[in-house]
This record gives C-alpha cells, sequence and structure tokens, in this order.
C-alpha cells in the first residue's frame, strides 16, 4: 500500500502540470458595445400635409347676438394617414387665442380680434370645445373614424361667436389659423 501511494504522489505533479495545459486560461482584451435606440410614436400625416380650409360663407352679424356664444357651426373632416394606431388618437392645437376667450373654450384669434369676432374649434359633437395650446392632446376617439390599415378621417365642427358685443362688428373679410397636430397614445 505504500509503494502505490507513494507512487501515486509522485505522479500527482506531473498530472497537475499536465491539466494545466490543458486548462490554460487566456486574458482577452474587453470591448464595450454601447447599443442605443429612441422609441417614437409618429404623428399622422393630416390632409397630406397640405392646408385645410373651411368656408362660413356670408354670416349675418346680427345672427351673432349672443357674447360668447357660438354661431354658424360650421361640420368639416380632415383625411389623416396615421402610421401608428395602438392607443388613442390625441389631438393637439396650437393657435393664438382671442383677446378675452379661453383656450379651453377652443376660442381662436381672428383677424378681427380687436372687434371681438372669434372662431371657435369643437369636437365632432359640435359641443365639445377642442382645448387650444394645451401640454397634451385632447382625446379625440368619438372625432376620428375609420378603423383600417392608417386612413382615419378627423371630424370637427368650426363657429363664429363675438365677445364684445354684436354692436362692435363691422362688415368685412375675417381669417383665423390654426395648427392641427393628431397622434395614437
Amino acid at each position: 500500500m505504500v509503494f502505490v501511494t507513494s507512487c501515486l504522489s509522485f505522479l500527482r505533479p506531473a498530472g497537475l502540470l499536465l491539466l494545466s495545459h490543458v486548462f490554460t486560461v487566456t486574458a482577452l482584451a474587453e470591448t464595450s458595445v454601447y447599443l442605443h435606440g429612441n422609441l417614437v410614436i409618429p404623428e399622422c400625416v393630416i390632409n397630406g400635409n397640405n392646408s385645410v380650409e373651411v368656408k362660413f360663407g356670408d354670416v349675418d352679424i346680427q345672427s351673432l347676438p349672443v357674447s360668447h356664444t357660438l354661431y354658424a357651426l360650421t361640420p368639416f373632416s380632415v383625411p389623416m394617414d396615421c402610421p401608428y394606431t395602438l392607443g388613442v388618437p390625441k389631438l393637439t392645437v396650437e393657435a393664438p387665442v382671442a383677446s378675452g376667450g379661453m383656450a379651453r373654450d377652443g376660442a381662436i384669434k381672428t383677424s378681427r380680434d380687436g372687434e371681438g369676432l372669434v372662431v371657435y374649434l369643437r369636437a365632432q359633437d359640435g359641443i365639445t370645445p377642442v382645448v387650444l395650446n394645451a401640454a397634451t392632446g385632447m382625446d379625440i376617439s368619438h372625432s376620428v373614424v375609420g378603423s383600417s390599415g392608417t386612413t382615419r378621417t378627423l371630424r370637427l365642427n368650426a363657429g363664429v361667436g363675438q365677445l364684445k358685443g354684436v354692436d362692435k362688428l363691422t362688415a368685412g373679410a375675417f381669417t383665423a389659423t390654426a395648427s392641427l397636430q393628431v397622434r395614437y397614445e
């Protein structure tokens, strides 16, 4: 027994030497890989990026008797191409607010602001004001139609009103401008 043990102990260093060549660890240089990107929700393309025109026609000054009231309600539809349609469609409207009007009432300043003439923007129901210049978009699920593919239609209403009294209004043309953005969130 002694002979076997001493024989094995003699081979042990040689075996370790042999195994050390089999399990040699080579140190490799490290290289970091930086992976990055940006997730985005693309906005809908409204009317092919062309202007939308809403014509009120001739509005009789006497048909605007009560201040802060919407008259000559005019519905209009705007085609949209929305590459991303998951979630809820949100509308953001950038527009100058009428003097004496309020952004939450959708009161857009007109070229006749000094006389108190205003254009009101409303959702499809004609009642719900479209809030102007809001930091977050307004849920317009009820104003968007079309559910297949990327094609949608936004249905809104615009109306004319006055803020300073009908006696301050004079005959003549008027204009107003707003910028619409829609995206799904």
